[in-house]
């Protein structure tokens, strides 16, 4: 795995938690319509994020009738955002990984 393709991924996987965030902390308003990330792979073989756009939530029929509760669900945000968490994780310690094991290569050549 090139360092370009994990660090594209490290971005798939940020963009993700801000959008979960985002669901998170709008949970109980009224009317909001999550927004979900899926991770796709690229032509080169890595990861990128695509943000599908929430759908429109239907306008209340009077002024004053209060618009439809959030159709966020807590329980499968904060499952995703632990996976996304631990997949960020791994392709962080990867990437170390892989600068150590340059380092050291480096350090035998010269």
């Amino acid at each position: 795995m090139s360092v370009e393709i994990a660090a594209r991924a490290l971005n798939a996987f940020a963009a993700r938690q801000q959008v979960t965030a985002h669901n998170i902390a709008n949970s109980s308003t009224q009317g909001f319509v999550p927004q979900r990330v899926d991770l796709e792979e690229d032509q080169t073989g890595g990861v990128q994020a695509r943000l599908h756009e929430a759908s429109q939530v239907p306008k209340p029929s009077s002024p004053l009738q209060d618009p439809p509760p959030s159709s966020t669900d807590l329980t499968q945000e904060m499952i995703t955002m632990m996976a996304t968490e631990r997949a960020y994780d791994a392709n962080a310690v990867m990437l170390s990984s892989q600068a150590t094991l340059q380092g050291r290569l480096i350090n035998e050549l010269v």
